[in-house]
């Protein structure tokens, strides 16, 4: 493995997105942050329909003349049973977990590949500013990257934010977020990709001090 000339040092930005740290109670779920979403509950089953009717009208007395009375009366119908109630709709799963990986490809240099874990914070608190920056998104991730360096001696952003927004079939747009020089979070696009069910794929390139590089990209998202 050749290690990269100085030029290369500053390819975090570029390779794994500003090093941003959203302010998340507890990203790994043992503390305050609610990770538990609630499953509808089932509809009740539906009441017995009418009871059953009752015998119809008595018998009729005899007549003075010695003849029988009326017929007897005929039993009434039995009431039919109501009909079961219908299951609740679940709500989905939250949080989604992200496991992942980055294959990361300097042609005639290195490559090397970055492991991703995170977790889905789209209904907590401190995403709602991350909402406003990317109003399309509908899944917001915080993800912790390791190793912390590649190709020998380029470091490498520990952690990053992921935003997911659908655009037809199981096409998405892949978004990252840095901060400007206010403060304020701003979303900009790192890729297309698929989601088929819980397989994230997604792809791109680009160049760093006159070195191109790729990057290869998937991750499972699920409960």
């Amino acid at each position: 493995m050749r290690v990269l000339s100085p030029a290369l040092i500053t390819l975090a930005a570029l390779i794994a997105c500003a090093p941003v740290t959203p302010k998340v109670e507890d990203p790994s779920g043992t503390g305050g942050v609610n990770l538990d979403g609630g499953d509808g509950t089932d509809g009740a089953d539906g009441t017995d329909g009418g009871t059953d009717g009752t015998d119809g009208g008595t018998d009729g007395t005899d007549g003075t003349d010695g003849t029988d009375g009326g017929a007897d009366g005929t039993d009434g119908t039995d009431g039919t049973d109501g009909t079961d109630g219908t299951d609740g709709t679940e709500d989905p799963p939250y949080p989604l977990i992200w496991e992942g990986t980055r294959v990361i490809e300097f042609p005639g240099y290195c490559e090397e590949e970055l492991a991703e874990e995170g977790i889905e914070i789209t209904q907590e608190r401190d995403a709602e500013p991350l909402l406003d920056a990317c109003p399309g998104c509908e899944m917001i991730f915080y993800v912790e990257v390791s190793p912390d360096t590649i190709c020998g001696s380029v470091p490498v952003a520990p952690e990053v934010i992921r935003g997911i927004e659908p655009l037809s079939g199981d096409t998405v747009i892949i978004y990252a977020f840095g901060q400007d020089e206010r403060g304020d979070w701003v979303a900009y696009e790192l890729s297309e990709g698929e989601l088929d069910g819980e397989l994230l794929t997604y792809a791109y390139e680009g160049e760093l001090s006159g070195y191109d590089y790729t990057v290869d990209g998937e991750a499972v998202l699920a409960p």
